[in-house]
């Protein structure tokens, strides 16, 4: 008996604390459901997600290197002499121009996305979103991004995304 007693008051003294804490609560007025205004909502899908995923990633670590640069500047890295930086940055700024450049040329190939990496003169990457996956596309971009280039490359890599 005396198990059942504290059980029930137990019980008793939550739902009193619960309902005190109910009724105590302000009242939220809703503001949607008394306007029957219409809502625009963008939605993308998950391959233009994945491309500007990607593009940020890129940017993200070309700036950190030209903030790194920039450091030597502001004499906070002495890791680089001011020529050195400066050659650096000039270097980073070819390669982002570079990856806008091979960027625009695939898309002039048809294709809706595309990402382009640069690393020196002997790699680069490319990821274009294709339902189609055939060496004839893989060559296509290859010699159309060498040609514009004017140089071939030691490693190339084209991957498709769906």
């Amino acid at each position: 008996m005396n198990r059942q007693l504290v059980a029930f008051l137990s019980l008793f003294s939550l739902v009193l604390v619960l309902s005190v804490y109910y009724v105590m609560m302000p009242t939220v007025n809703n503001q949607f459901t008394d306007k029957n205004e219409p809502v625009s909502l963008v939605s993308k899908d998950a391959t233009t997600l994945y491309f500007e995923t990607l593009d940020l990633e890129r940017d993200e670590l070309h700036q950190s290197y030209i903030d790194e640069m920039i450091a030597v500047y502001e004499g906070t890295n002495n890791d680089y002499t001011l020529e050195e930086a400066y050659v650096n940055i000039a270097n980073r700024n070819k390669l982002i121009q570079q990856e806008n450049d091979i960027e625009e040329c695939v898309k002039a190939l048809g294709y809706t996305s595309c990402y382009a990496e640069v690393e020196g003169d002997d790699y680069v990457r490319v990821v274009v979103y294709s339902t189609k996956k055939d060496l004839f596309e893989i060559d296509s971009i290859m010699y159309q991004v060498q040609t514009m280039l004017d140089r071939e490359v030691a490693t190339f890599i084209v991957e498709f995304q769906e």
